[in-house]
C-alpha cells in the first residue's frame, strides 16, 4: 500500500495529503488502426472489457481527442471497491483492439514559486502607494537608477534589460500575432488587464467560455507579463506584447490546486486546432518521460510549426532537475534569471501593545488565502521556542487566547512540527487558528531583503501574510517586553523599489537544470521570472510580486510574438533558433551571494539571458538552437550548423570557442545528484572554419568537434558535465551570436538508479501518515481478518514499510517483498514504467491489500527495489541496480 503522505512534503516540512486513487481516470490512445464507431465507442468497449475480467466498474467519457496529434478519450472509471489495482486497469483497457497506450491520468500544480516575493526596505527605494480603489498613482523616481525615467515608453526593468523596451519604441509591441495561454483562470477585471485583447476563452473544466475567477492568482500574474494593457497597468506593470491577441484555456478548477493531464492535454490540442501561433502553459511535470501523453503531443504540435512555451522548473539548482513537457525535443525550455531591480509590494499594518503605548507601522505580503479583517485587532501569538531549518516538536499551546477567532500565528515560514508520531503539521490546523503572519529565515543570498510570497494555499487559516525577517524580529521583541501585541491590516498598498545587486540578471537559484531524460540540452534559454510584479486578481489588490519559471515563461512566449511580428517569414524553428542564440550567456552565481568571473554551465542558463532587439534585428540566422554531444557512448564524432546571412550586404565572421562552467553529476557519495556547482575548466573544442565570408541570402556550413574534455579528477566515476559556446561575430550591434553546447564526460549508465543514502527501511503509522527510519530485526505484530478492506491490522497502526529515493528516474522499477530466509519473492508491490513512472520519495507499507490480497504468512522478510538504470537496456541483467532492505518479523497473532 503506498503511503498517501510524500515524503518530499515532509522534507519540505509541508504536510502534502493525496487523495484516494479512486476512482481511477486514464488517458488512452488509438494505435492508428481503429478510431472506433463514435466518441463513445472506446467507453462502450472500455466497460465491455473491464466486465469481461469480472471487474465491477462504470466506465465515463472525460475529453475525447480528435486531432492529427493524438486521437483517444480520458476515461472516468469508478469501481465497486477502492481495491482494485490501477495496474490491472490499464492492462485490461490496453488489451482492447486499436488502443496503442494507456496512461494513469496525473495531477500538476505549477510550477511558479520558489517564490521568494519580496518586502520592504527603507532605504535607497522608489516607491508608488495607492488607494485600493484608486488607480490614478504618481510614480516618484531614484535618482541612482536613472534608467527608469518617466520620460521612457517603457520603464519596466526586465523590459530594459532585455531590449524589449528598445523594441517598443520602434512599435513591436506583438501586434497580428494569436497566442494561447494555458492556466488556472484568469481575473480580466483588474486594471492592468482591462484593454488585453481577448478574442477566445474556452473553460476546460466546465465547458463554456467563462475563465474569469479570484480563487487563484497564477493565470491572473501569467498573462500579466505577457499582455498586460490596461488604464491600470503603468509602467511598472506592461505585458512583452501587449498588442497581440489573447486565446485563454482555464485547465485547473477553484476548487482544486492543480490540473488533471487530461485537461492540459485538451488545451493544447484545442489551442492549436485552433492555429495559434505560439502557446505557453506554465505547469510542468519532474517525472515524465517523453512518451508521456502530455510531453509527446507537445512536442509534435511544436515539430508540426507552433511555437510551444514550458518552464523549465523549479527544483534547481542542481543538474537533472528540468520539468516535463519543456524537455521535448521542439518545446521551447525557458529557465529563471532574477530581477535587476526588485519591486516589493505590500499592504499597511499597524501593531499596538495592551499595556502600554507603544505602537507602531510595518508592512505585510498578502498571501493565499487573504482574508484579513480590515481594521480589526488580531492578538499576536508566537511559539516560545526559537525558529529551526529542522523539524520541532509541537509547542506548548497553553498561553494561546480562549477565544482564537481573532489570533494571527507569527512564525517562521514552513517551520516543520511534528506530533508525537512524526507527522507534519500546519499549527493553524492543529491549533485551530485562523490568520497567520509567516517570515522567512535571516539569511537570503539571492535578493534584497523581505518576505516571500507564500504561495501554497493554506487550507486551515482564513488569512495569510508574511513580513520580512526584520519586522518579525521586532514584532517578537515587542511582544516580549510589553507582553500582549495587537495587529491590524487595511487595504493600503505601496510598491517599492531597490537594485538588486546579489543577483540580478543572473541565473535564479530556483531554475531547473537539464538535461534532459536523453542527455540533450535545456533549458533553450533564460528570462526574467525572479521578483516579477505583475498582475493579481483584485482581492489580492490588483498586483503582486511572485518568481518562478512561470513567470519567466510568458515572458519569454512574449519575445516570440515581437520576433514573428517583425519577421512573419520566420518558421517556427527560426525564431527558436534565433532567440536561443542571440541570448547573452551570463556567469555563474553559486545561490551563496557570490558571482564569479566565469560563465554558468549551459545545462543551467542554455543560450543565456534572452536579447528581444537584437532577436529582431540581427541578420545572420543559425540552423539550430542548441548542441549536444551527449555522454562518451553516443557522442557524435562532430556536429555541423548552417550560418545564413539574411541581410542585404556580405558578412565577414570569426568564429571562436567560449568555455562555461564544468561541474559533476553526482556528489562525492556516489548517490546524490549535485546542486549549485561549477568549476572554471573548459573543454578543447574544434572548429573549422573559424572565418568565413557569407553572401547576402547565402549559408555556409561549421563543424564542431570535441578535442578533449575537461581536466577532472572524478569525471569516470561521478560523470562530468561540460559545455560552452561557439561565439559567431560579425561587424555591427546584431551580429555578435552564441550557439550553446553540452557533453558528458563519462557513460549516463554508470549513474545509480537508487539512492543507498536516503532509501530506508522504515515504520509507517497509518493513524498520521508518520514515517520514522527502523533497525533491523524489528518485530510487528498483526492480526488477520479477510472480512475488512484493509485486512492485516498492527498494533498502535504501526505497519512495516520502506521509503525509496531514486537518484534519476527509471523507465522499469519493481518493489517487492522477499523471504528472507528462502530468498523467495513473495509478491510485487508495485511497478513503475516509463508510462506510469514510480516517483520517488514515497512510503510503501504492508496491509494485506496489495497482490490481490496477497496475505504474508509469519516469517523474516526485507524489501527488494530493482531500478532500470538510465540509459539502460530491459533485456540486461547488469543494467538494473537493486538495493535491498534489512530484515523486519511479521507475527500473527489471534
Amino acid at each position: 500500500m503506498l503511503s498517501f503522505l510524500k515524503q518530499l512534503a515532509i522534507a519540505a516540512c509541508v504536510p502534502l495529503l493525496v487523495t484516494a486513487s479512486y476512482p481511477i481516470a486514464v488517458i488512452v490512445e488509438s494505435d492508428g488502426t481503429s478510431h472506433w464507431e463514435d466518441a463513445e465507442g472506446l467507453t462502450r468497449a472500455a466497460a465491455v472489457s473491464l466486465r469481461n475480467v469480472d471487474l465491477a466498474c462504470t466506465v465515463s467519457r472525460r475529453y475525447a481527442y480528435n486531432h492529427w496529434s493524438f486521437r483517444g478519450s480520458s476515461l472516468s472509471i469508478d469501481c465497486n471497491t477502492d481495491l482494485i489495482p490501477t495496474k490491472s486497469i490499464v492492462t485490461t483497457i490496453r488489451s482492447i483492439e486499436g488502443v496503442g497506450n494507456v496512461w494513469p491520468i496525473t495531477t500538476e500544480k505549477p510550477p511558479s514559486f520558489s517564490s521568494r516575493g519580496t518586502g520592504i526596505s527603507k532605504t535607497k527605494l522608489f516607491r508608488r502607494r495607492h488607494e485600493q480603489n484608486n488607480h490614478e498613482r504618481g510614480l516618484t523616481l531614484n535618482n541612482n537608477l536613472n534608467h527608469r525615467s518617466e520620460a521612457d515608453s517603457d520603464t519596466v526593468s526586465t523590459h530594459i534589460d532585455t531590449g524589449v523596451a528598445r523594441l517598443r519604441a520602434e512599435n513591436i509591441t506583438g501586434a497580428g500575432i494569436r497566442v494561447a495561454v494555458l492556466d488556472g483562470g484568469f481575473d480580466l477585471t483588474v486594471p492592468g488587464l482591462s484593454l488585453t485583447s481577448v478574442d477566445y476563452t474556452h473553460d476546460m473544466i466546465n465547458g463554456g467560455d467563462e475563465v474569469q475567477d479570484e480563487c487563484w492568482f497564477h493565470g491572473t500574474h501569467v498573462l500579466g507579463i505577457i499582455g498586460a494593457k490596461g488604464n491600470g497597468a503603468e509602467q511598472d506593470v506592461s505585458g512583452v506584447a501587449p498588442d497581440a491577441t489573447y486565446e485563454l484555456f482555464r485547465i485547473q478548477s477553484c476548487d482544486s490546486s492543480s490540473a488533471t493531464e487530461d485537461a492540459r492535454l485538451a488545451s493544447l490540442i484545442d489551442a492549436a486546432d485552433r492555429g495559434v501561433d505560439i502557446t505557453t502553459c506554465s505547469y510542468g511535470s519532474p517525472g515524465a518521460w517523453p512518451e508521456d501523453p502530455w510531453t509527446s503531443v507537445a512536442d509534435r504540435i511544436a515539430a508540426n510549426g507552433t511555437l510551444v512555451f514550458f518552464p523549465a522548473g523549479n527544483r534547481g539548482p542542481g543538474i537533472f532537475t528540468g520539468n516535463s513537457p519543456a524537455d521535448g525535443d521542439y518545446v521551447t525550455a525557458v529557465g529563471s534569471v532574477d530581477n535587476s531591480v526588485t519591486p516589493y509590494y505590500s499592504w499597511e499594518a499597524t501593531w499596538s501593545t495592551v499595556n502600554s503605548s507603544a505602537a507602531g507601522s510595518f508592512s505585510i505580503v498578502p498571501s493565499s488565502p487573504f482574508n484579513f479583517p480590515n481594521n480589526t485587532k488580531l492578538t499576536v501569538w508566537a511559539p516560545d521556542v526559537s525558529a529551526s531549518d529542522d523539524c520541532l516538536p509541537m509547542p506548548d499551546r497553553s498561553s494561546l487566547p480562549d477565544d482564537l477567532s481573532n489570533v494571527v500565528l507569527l512564525s517562521k515560514y514552513n517551520q516543520c512540527w511534528l506530533d508525537a508520531w512524526g507527522g507534519a503539521h500546519f499549527l493553524t490546523e492543529a491549533f485551530n487558528i485562523s490568520y497567520a503572519l509567516y517570515y522567512p529565515g535571516k539569511s537570503n543570498t539571492s535578493i534584497s531583503d523581505g518576505p516571500l510570497f507564500a504561495s501554497s494555499d493554506f487550507q486551515y487559516a482564513k488569512g495569510v501574510a508574511t513580513v520580512d525577517y526584520n519586522t518579525a524580529s521586532m514584532l517578537l521583541a515587542a511582544r516580549k517586553e510589553h507582553g500582549s501585541l495587537e495587529i491590524s491590516t487595511n487595504a493600503v498598498p505601496n510598491v517599492s523599489y531597490k537594485v538588486n545587486r546579489l543577483s540580478g540578471l543572473l541565473s535564479s537559484k530556483f531554475t531547473g537544470w537539464g538535461p534532459t531524460r536523453r542527455a540533450l540540452s535545456m533549458p533553450l534559454f533564460l528570462a526574467p521570472g525572479g521578483n516579477i510584479l505583475s498582475t493579481l486578481p483584485q482581492r489580492f489588490g490588483g498586483l503582486g510580486v511572485l518568481s518562478g519559471t512561470s513567470m519567466s515563461t510568458p515572458f519569454g512566449a512574449g519575445v516570440a510574438a515581437l520576433v514573428k511580428q517583425k519577421h512573419p517569414e520566420y518558421s517556427a524553428d527560426d525564431i527558436r533558433n534565433v532567440i536561443a542564440t542571440t541570448a547573452r550567456p551570463v556567469n555563474w552565481n553559486d545561490a551563496k551571494g557570490h558571482t564569479l568571473d566565469f560563465l554558468a554551465p549551459t545545462f543551467q542558463q542554455g543560450g543565456g539571458l534572452v536579447d528581444a532587439w537584437s532577436a529582431v534585428h540581427t541578420t545572420t540566422l543559425l540552423s539550430t538552437a542548441s548542441w549536444s554531444f551527449n555522454d562518451t557512448v553516443y557522442r557524435a564524432t562532430n556536429l555541423t550548423f548552417s550560418i545564413k546571412n539574411s541581410g542585404e550586404k556580405t558578412v565577414k565572421y570569426r568564429l571562436s570557442h567560449i568555455g562555461a562552467g564544468s561541474g559533476y553529476v553526482l556528489g562525492e557519495s556516489g548517490y546524490n545528484l549535485t546542486k549549485a556547482e561549477a568549476y572554471p575548466v573548459y573543454a578543447d573544442i574544434y572548429i573549422h572554419p573559424t572565418s568565413l565570408e557569407i553572401k547576402p541570402g547565402s549559408s555556409a556550413m561549421v563543424s564542431v568537434s570535441v578535442i578533449k574534455e575537461p581536466d577532472m579528477s572524478d569525471a569516470a566515476t561521478r560523470v562530468s558535465h561540460f559545455s560552452g559556446y561557439v561565439a559567431i561575430e560579425a561587424e555591427g550591434e546584431t551580429n555578435k551570436l552564441t550557439l550553446p553546447y553540452t557533453g558528458l564526460g563519462a557513460p549516463l549508465l554508470r549513474l545509480p538508479a537508487i539512492n543507498r543514502d536516503t532509501t530506508i527501511l522504515a515504520g509507517y503509522n497509518s493513524s498520521n501518515d508518520a514515517t520514522i527510519p527502523l533497525t533491523e530485526e524489528r518485530i510487528f505484530n498483526c492480526t488477520l481478518n479477510t472480512t475488512m478492506n484493509s485486512p492485516v491490522t498492527f498494533q498502535d497502526n504501526f505497519h512495516p514499510g520502506v521509503k525509496v529515493d531514486l537518484v534519476v528516474q527509471s523507465r522499469d522499477f519493481t518493489l517487492s517483498i522477499v523471504d528472507t530466509d528462502s530468498g523467495k519473492e513473495m509478491f510485487v508491490m508495485t511497478r513503475g514504467s516509463s508510462e506510469d513512472p514510480f516517483l520517488s520519495g514515497w512510503t510503501w507499507y504492508y496491509d494485506g491489500t496489495d497482490a490481490d490480497y496477497f496475505h504474508l504468512p509469519a516469517g523474516r522478510y526485507h524489501w527488494r527495489a530493482k531500478a532500470l538504470k538510465i540509459t539502460g537496456d530491459p533485456k540486461k541483467k547488469e543494467d538494473y541496480d537493486t538495493w535491498e532492505s534489512g530484515s523486519w518479523i511479521l507475527n500473527i497473532v489471534s
